[in-house]
């Protein structure tokens, strides 16, 4: 306890908001009412529920949170969701299954709250807060909040709950109520949404640290699944010598499922507590699947070929006593299925696979290694996706009009996109019924609410039907098809008693569960029968059938096509299939799969299931994914631009810019919404504060014709400044007519090349090797270089380092100093090649002899470094930095960096001056940041492929008007370099203050007089996306 106080007191933010003080006098009064009828309050008669509404509502709501839900929001979207309390008996003792209240940040639960009543001491009875981490654990959150208003603990919920556990363990913090209004800034910077909003909450919570092991519910869940799956695999090995490695894998992922479904079913209450934990030997097992097979009937228990393998008895039984307290803590009742779903997301990426020793082991999937590993959507990152793509086609329809929908995710995984789609479609109906038709439903059983509760659930039967005629799925891998169908089984269930499934199945005569074998199916979405023109032979080659699966929609889904597809495609470099399904990759690439897509060179598998997904739709269909946004820019994705752009699919981008959606992904991605139907506009949303999205799940977007969206890098600028640039147009000319851009010299050996001097004299320098020797190097064959360097504009470049360069100017042409030369002019430094030359042999260099081995390894840009003058800029930056350089200063780097450098044609009239200063002005950083990569750190490309196509005024020679204007700039910028150097030199820091502020005044003039020229008024957020 004394290391998470400490801890808390270094983390506490002062919280700028205006509405602090008026909530600390508000909490002033309510604990002054509390502490005056303290005594009243301990009474066993003042219950729960009276201390939620006089005292637990109020003081969440001083921390901004809408309790009450007065913003009116659906009961979907509430901030805080209210859960009547279920009473069960467990071991002989009652208690409540699920917690009091779930704060949600979006349609994600942050953090529960349990409440108890004032006479429950929680300082010394440690059953409610070894109950209240049981559900936060299971839950799978960060912490959560217990309090019967005169305390209130914080609890570390990724800390595991053990029997035996004190009310200290993985407590964060306690405040007696006598401390709230003295700690309430404290409590704030904790506990309140604006907490959440600003990422105070994440910040703090997700670097609590501590002496104990944090062991989070999908972490620890994941590791025993992984587990369970390695032991029952050697298990049937050892038992079924012959079993293959496909039906070892398709038998233990039915095994797990069948087993984990009972679990939560029995935490649900839907199945006698502990009838797992009783089974003693693999036949009872069978008979109880057998059993629950009869009353399900959903295929999930079906016996199938597969069951006639053995399992030893001893291993059923030991892993179904790790499934209940107090071998482990699981509460599966407050367990989402979108947790499981995503547990199971990370498990599927292993395989078992069977040595040829008889031994099992688990291995990554090779499309996992390719894709660098698995990742989770984020719950709220589906659900806005789900409800951009279905809000167009829901909005004003009756429940009758949407009832033959089809919904679908064509890489579904492990099903968590169709989960968030099935929950959109329940609450449509709940939200339609409520505000429609609410005494009725609730009069004929289309709704039902929970005593002491303001929630409406729709029926059983009806998220039935939802679910077996509106969602739909399908993939490639037959381990995530059982999942899929799992998880939407675990959610059709949810909020549903034994009493009422039981009522169903009386009324109806139908098994309780839907059986999805035909909304739910394997297969290779990518790869349809038109393979078989492809490659007759395929129907001879039965291992080549299985490893493509491939699927005939029509014949697979005669009902047509697909009003919405939602998901998140692999982002897969498809070259990279190659090494592991050769025969899909040239499928790709042959006229017969028909993808316009695939022609790109570096093409992504990402490209394919968009162009798929797109022609699987509906005329009125919508399309909702998230991908990198990388396409928009870079020269692979013209196809795909050039086919969203030419049917004019896009409704919506929302950009997340450098925010990683991803958890430890370096992923830069955007939810693109498309429509099947040609729109005539489309919108654009830079998200700029994740929590504020996650949490509203809006952004301020703006809307651009459709005709904007072209094969060229997508920009986005504001419409004001669209028009402007319009306006000047006319009298502009790409960058690449006036100037040629090159890279610097690659010399595949910068480290050998590159020469960092320990001192110098008037012919040599001197350095050392790695191992401290001292060299010498002649100085007529070094040439000034900048290595790592920081440029800022209009500073002159500043060189850093030599760089041995072996070529001499013949005819204005770079020519290799022969070997002669080298010994006889240079012998320091060809000596020193040589002592590298072992390194040098082993560069990739085209064209080598040994009579040029000591050659930079490609001799790109050789001459560019003759003679001439130069702007030079970093590739990757914050802002414009293109500084002047008339020192033919080397540089080093391909085409990602880190310098790019430039050079004005001989037919250009214009100053190498003008241009500097067009591309350091702010209009030009707007173009290139507009179209550019971005990197970690907000850094974005100024690759050629940006700059080369900037619109630079030319300057009419023959209008005096005009060639005031260019000698003018001209002026300002030698005026600007002038007072940098003098800066530079300045001899203290208030002369260097008033030559920074002349800068900044001439600079001012220069944009000024670079805004007239292209008739552009200054960006008040010209830094902005």
């Amino acid at each position: 306890m004394i290391f998470w106080n400490l801890f808390l007191r270094k983390r506490v933010v002062t919280m700028p908001s205006a509405n602090l003080v008026a909530a600390r006098n508000q909490l002033r009064t309510l604990v002054s009412i509390y502490n005056s009828n303290f005594d009243q309050y301990q009474q066993a008669t003042y219950n729960e529920t009276q201390v939620r509404v006089d005292f637990v509502n109020q003081f969440f709501q001083l921390l901004g949170w809408d309790v009450l839900n007065e913003a009116g929001l659906p009961q979907h979207l509430r901030e805080v969701t209210h859960e009547a309390t279920v009473l069960v008996e467990e071991n002989g003792a009652h208690r409540s299954k699920k917690p009091d209240y779930s704060f949600k940040v979006g349609t994600e639960i942050l953090f529960f709250l349990e409440t108890k009543k004032p006479s429950v001491n929680i300082t010394a009875d440690r059953a409610p807060s070894f109950q209240l981490r049981r559900y936060g654990w299971s839950g799978n959150l960060k912490v959560s909040v217990l309090t019967n208003f005169t305390d209130l603990f914080i609890y570390d919920c990724t800390v595991r709950p053990v029997e035996g556990d004190e009310i200290g363990t993985a407590l964060i913090a306690h405040y007696h109520y006598t401390e709230y209004e003295d700690k309430f800034e404290e409590i704030y910077s904790l506990l309140s949404k604006e907490s959440v909003l600003n990422g105070d909450f994440q910040r703090i919570f997700g670097n609590v640290r501590g002496a104990m092991r944090r062991e989070p519910f999908d972490a620890y869940f994941l590791d025993q699944i992984r587990g369970w799956r390695n032991q029952l695999g050697s298990d049937v090995v050892r038992n079924n010598p012959n079993v293959d490695a496909v039906t070892l894998n398709i038998f233990v992922q039915r095994i797990l499922n069948r087993s984990i479904f009972l679990r939560i079913c029995e935490d649900k209450n839907l199945e006698n507590y502990e009838s797992l934990r009783r089974i003693t030997t693999y036949q009872e097992l069978k008979g109880l699947f057998a059993v629950a097979d009869q009353k399900y009937d959903s295929g999930l228990f079906e016996m199938l070929d597969e069951d006639r393998l053995i399992i030893s008895d001893a291993v059923i039984i030991d892993i179904f006593q790790s499934l209940y307290y107090p071998n482990n803590s699981y509460e599966f009742g407050v367990v989402d299925p979108y947790i499981i779903g995503q547990i199971y997301e990370l498990f599927l990426a292993e395989t078992l696979e069977i040595e040829a020793n008889g031994q099992v082991v688990s291995v990554k999937k090779p499309e996992v290694v390719d894709a660098q590993g698995t990742v989770n959507t984020p719950k709220n990152i589906t659900d806005i996706i789900v409800n951009e793509t279905l809000s167009s086609l829901y909005a004003g329809k009756t429940p009758e009009e949407v009832a033959n929908y089809h919904i679908a995710d064509i890489c579904c995984g492990s099903g968590n996109f169709l989960l968030s789609a099935f929950e959109y479609v329940m609450n449509f109906h709940i939200e339609y019924l409520r505000q429609n038709k609410l005494e009725e439903s609730l009069q004929n059983g289309s709704l039902y609410q929970l005593p002491g509760t303001q929630s409406l659930f729709l029926s059983y039967e009806q998220k039935r039907d939802i679910l077996k005629n509106l969602i739909f799925g399908v993939d490639i891998d037959p381990l995530a098809i059982e999942v899929t169908k799992f998880s939407l089984l675990l959610k059709v269930l949810e909020d549903s008693s034994a009493e009422e499934l039981d009522a169903y199945h009386v009324r109806t005569h139908n098994r309780i569960l839907p059986n999805l074998d035909e909304n739910i199916k394997l297969g290779n979405s990518l790869v349809d029968t038109s393979y078989a023109r492809y490659n007759r032979t395929i129907y001879q080659n039965p291992n080549l059938m299985n490893k493509l699966r491939m699927f005939d929609w029509n014949h697979e889904f005669p009902a047509g096509k697909f009003d919405a597809i939602i998901g998140n495609p692999p982002y897969i470099r498809v070259q990279n299939m190659v090494h592991y399904s050769p025969e899909e990759y040239a499928f790709y690439k042959s006229n017969n799969s028909g993808y316009v897509t695939a022609v790109t060179e570096t093409l992504d598998k990402y490209y394919l299931f968009i162009e798929r997904a797109l022609s699987l739709l509906k005329d009125t269909g919508v399309l909702g994914y998230i991908v990198p946004h990388k396409f928009m820019n870079i020269q692979s994705g013209a196809e795909l631009r050039g086919l969203l752009s030419s049917h004019r699919n896009v409704k919506k981008i929302m950009h997340f810019g450098t925010h990683q959606v991803f958890e430890n992904r370096s992923t830069y991605t955007c939810i693109l919404i498309m429509s099947k139907q040609p729109n005539d506009e489309f919108q654009i949303g830079f998200v700029q504060n994740l929590n504020q999205f996650l949490f509203k799940h809006t952004v301020e977007c703006a809307t651009y014709a459709a005709p904007y969206l072209s094969r060229q890098p997508w920009a986005f600028l504001p419409q004001s400044l669209i028009s402007q640039l319009h306006r000047a147009e006319e009298n502009c000319e790409p960058l690449a007519n006036l100037a040629d851009i090159f890279v610097g010299v690659q010399t595949s050996a910068d480290n050998i090349y590159i020469i960092h001097v320990d001192r110098e004299d008037e012919d040599f320098v001197y350095s050392h090797e790695e191992n401290g020797t001292e060299f010498q190097l002649e100085k007529g064959i070094l040439r000034k270089s900048v290595y790592d360097a920081k440029l800022t504009s209009y500073e002159k470049i500043t060189a850093n380092s030599y760089i041995i360069f072996p070529y001499k100017e013949v005819d204005g042409k770079p020519k290799l100093y022969d070997i002669a030369e080298m010994e006889n002019q240079f012998p320091h430094a060809f000596e020193y090649l040589r002592r590298h030359k072992q390194a040098l042999d082993r560069r990739n260099m085209p064209n080598r002899t040994e009579l040029n081995w000591y050659a930079f390894g490609r001799s790109q840009s050789l001459r560019r470094f003759m003679s001439g003058e130069h702007l030079v800029w970093p590739v990757l930056s914050l802002s414009s930095n293109y500084v002047y350089d008339d020192e033919l200063v080397v540089f080093t780097g391909g085409g990602n960096g880190p310098f790019y450098g430039l050079q004005m044609k001989q037919n250009a009239q214009e100053s190498i001056f003008y241009v500097q200063a067009i591309l350091n002005h702010w209009l030009m950083e707007l173009l290139v940041k507009s179209k550019a990569s971005t990197f970690r750190g907000d850094y974005y490309s100024h690759g050629k492929q940006f700059i080369a196509t900037l619109p630079i005024y030319r300057i009419d020679y023959g209008n005096p008007s005009d060639v005031q204007k260019h000698d003018n700039i001209v002026e300002h910028v030698r005026t600007i370099m002038n007072l940098k150097n003098q800066a530079n030199h300045a001899r203290n820091a208030t002369e260097k203050t008033v030559f920074e502020r002349s800068i900044n005044a001439v600079n001012d003039e220069l944009n000024t007089l670079i805004d007239a020229l292209y008739q552009v008024e200054a960006q008040e957020n010209g830094d902005e996306e």
